[in-house]
């Protein structure tokens, strides 16, 4: 309280003083001194002890980013150079990363330097967390390069962070080396896409065309591009079937999801390649569409159901345990939202603020709808929600497409046994949850459980009328904090 007070009484001492100029005085009268006092001695502990003093106020004051950027500057430029110091210099650049937009790359460069020298010649039980955030951070950098089509970027950034995933032996080797080909992948695609559209300039022939359109479709996930050179092809199920697929998964009926997901299906069954995860991603969203919609037992619902199964077998094989994994870890560790976004490329509505304040007891639990935004962010296109978090020092994204839920949870304290404890099971969408930890907990024999999103079965009236709903079953096994996450018609199986 007498910081702040401190900090009120210099900036009114400022006058008319600029923001910047104003966080330098404020700066300068509460620490100017106290930096020439420890530089003056040898000693490093009164550095870091200095420096923690500044971080503690860095996160109090994160609605003045010009006297954080201060701040956490001068805590790390005091605690960079000695080896008790790393832990509170790496806390400080995250900080400003986050906070201040315009010194995040700054940061993020400093990190990397930092995690580098922390998982070489830390303290040892800090050399593996650091190596394994150095990884984290890099795949951050470059999942934002991917996302603005900076291809060969992030290939550069994924790369590097394979590197030292081989180096240290680390999990999430596979996930890097998958995202790593990606981003070349696309990369190719793009140089492939380029030359198609020059040749389709100079002689606009319907198989050009077809390919053209089956690059955007199938390789880039963008229908909607696709959608002007439909007149040029001679496919009548491409030119039935792709404007569908630019529209937004919730306007389609049972008679356009199911073709879709059969499409899509194929494209996937025919690509072994890094578009083959988007691919199922597709199929399995327009199955579980007409499954919402289609109530009536017959023949298209069975085939749907065994298809969608299909479908889930094959992204389980694709996705890496190394993706999925999380630390064994014994207690608990907050979870941050660093940024949340609902829409789709050209319209992204930022939910922030709004999915941190559904975070409770380290969890949450988010479905990608309009109501996250207030409107439709981008009218007429899939959209989805990507949130990006933190647990503990390590950054994570994670992504879901429209009218599916997300769900995250950072570890906590697990049972010694490892037997199957149900921590909370919720039901609903958008801000109507019900609590149906009782009733899970309920269904559980012995060290499984099964239970149907079904409001017969879970006992419960209808949260929310006119949207899907999910089930979201938080717990721990063996060890290991995880969520599972089901729909209207689905069901959970744990272990």
């Amino acid at each position: 309280m007498r910081t702040m007070l401190l900090i009120l009484i210099v900036i009114a001492a400022a006058g008319v003083a600029s923001a910047a100029d104003e966080a330098k005085q404020v700066f300068d009268t509460l620490f100017a001194a106290k930096i020439k006092a420890v530089a003056a001695t040898a000693e490093r502990a009164d550095d870091v002890v200095l420096a923690k003093d500044m971080l503690a106020l860095a996160k109090t004051s994160t609605d003045q980013p010009a006297l954080v950027a201060h701040l956490c500057e001068a805590a790390h430029d005091l605690t960079v150079r000695t080896v008790d110091g790393y832990a509170v210099a790496a806390e400080a650049m995250t900080l400003l990363a986050e906070t201040v937009e315009a010194k995040r790359p700054a940061a993020r460069e400093k990190l990397i330097a930092l995690f580098t020298k922390q998982s070489s010649a830390g303290k040892p039980d800090e050399r593996e967390p650091a190596g394994e955030a150095l990884i984290a951070l890099l795949i951050i950098i470059g999942d934002e390069k991917l996302e603005k089509k900076q291809y060969p970027e992030a290939a550069a950034d994924y790369r590097r962070a394979f590197t030292i995933a081989q180096q240290k032996k680390s999990e999430s080797l596979d996930e890097v080396k998958a995202k790593m080909e990606f981003a070349l992948s696309r990369d190719r695609t793009m140089k492939q896409l380029a030359r198609l559209q020059e040749k389709l300039l100079k002689d606009a022939d319907s198989a050009t065309a077809e390919e053209v359109v089956k690059v955007l479709v199938v390789d880039l996930d963008d229908p909607a591009s696709a959608v002007p050179l439909l007149g040029r092809v001679k496919s009548e199920q491409l030119k039935k079937l792709v404007p569908l697929a630019a529209k937004a998964i919730g306007e389609l009926s049972a008679d356009e999801a199911m073709p879709l997901a059969e499409l899509y299906k194929s494209f996937a069954d025919a690509n072994r390649g890094p578009a083959g995860l988007q691919l199922l991603n597709r199929a399995e969203q327009y199955f579980q569409r007409f499954l919402e919609l289609e109530f009536s037992a017959g023949v298209m619902r069975t085939k749907a159901e065994v298809f969608l199964k299909e479908v889930q077998e094959a992204k389980a094989k694709l996705t890496t345990p190394a993706a999925t994994a999380r630390p064994k870890l014994t207690k608990a560790q907050a979870l941050t939202i660093i940024e949340a976004k609902y829409g789709a490329d050209g319209g992204w509505a930022d939910v922030t603020d709004k999915v941190q304040n559904m975070v409770t007891n380290h969890r949450v639990a988010v479905t990608a709808i309009n109501w996250l935004a207030g409107s439709d962010p981008r009218p007429f296109a899939a959209k989805s929600l990507v949130v990006r978090y933190r647990i503990d020092k390590v950054e994570h994204k994670a992504e879901v497409g429209e009218h599916r839920a997300l769900a995250i949870i950072a570890p906590v304290r697990t049972d010694p046994s490892g037997k199957l404890q149900i921590l909370e099971a919720r039901y609903g969408a958008a801000d109507k949850w019900v609590d149906v930890t009782k009733v899970v907990r309920d269904k559980s024999n012995r060290n499984s459980v099964t239970v149907r999103a079904d409001l017969g079965v879970l006992g419960i009236d209808d949260p929310i009328n006119g949207v899907t709903k999910a089930l979201v079953v938080f717990y721990t096994h063996e060890g290991k904090t995880d969520v599972a996450v089901t729909h209207d018609g689905g069901s959970i199986s744990l272990p």
